[in-house]
């Protein structure tokens, strides 16, 4: 889930940048609900904020979380 006051949200890099791999693994263990729930909670955090300083990690998020929802289907 998207975490709008942490800079230590999800599996960070630097300067709130994702570790992709490690988020990519972190999803498979995620229900279908939480892929979905962190989906809207991102693109709502992009929709009040989209030129905030994390609008590129939740950008990824969202991918991210896409990606893994398709790669079930």
């Amino acid at each position: 889930m998207c975490d709008r006051n942490s800079k230590s949200s999800a599996v960070p890099n630097l300067r709130n940048g994702i570790n992709h791999v490690e988020y990519q693994r972190k999803l498979k263990g995620m229900s279908e609900a939480a892929l979905r729930f962190t989906i809207a909670d991102c693109k709502e955090a992009l929709e009040n904020n989209p030129d905030g300083d994390k609008a590129n990690y939740y950008s990824d998020e969202i991918i991210y979380c896409g990606i893994e929802l398709s790669d079930r289907r």
